[in-house]
């Protein structure tokens, strides 16, 4: 199941209200999972920038995690679908991002 794949690749396990909280952090880019078991899985991608968090987000249902082909990775880079792509005048959080995912492999 995902939760062990998460632990494989070094996201920390926290349990908070009905699931469990999975978190990788990498400078200023913070990938999460939260799973609430039989119920859904969230993938959010934060990234932080001058006292602000950009966020984008991907859920699926259990049912729909079961079946999908899609891999860790995918999943993730499918948050930026609901994200800015740049912040400031330099930062392509896209980019960024990409980054982080790419290193979970």
């Amino acid at each position: 199941m995902i939760e062990n794949l998460l632990k494989e690749k070094n996201f920390k396990e926290e349990k908070v209200d009905t699931g469990i909280r999975y978190t990788l952090e990498s400078g200023n880019i913070e990938l999460i999972c939260y799973v609430e078991p039989n119920v859904e899985v969230n993938f959010i991608s934060l990234y932080k920038w001058k006292n602000n968090d950009v966020k984008g987000t991907y859920n699926l249902t259990i049912q729909e995690l079961r079946l999908t082909k899609d891999t860790l990775q995918t999943m993730f880079r499918k948050t930026k679908n609901n994200m800015p792509e740049h912040v400031g005048e330099t930062v392509n959080v896209h980019q960024e991002l990409d980054k982080v995912i790419d290193e979970i492999r």
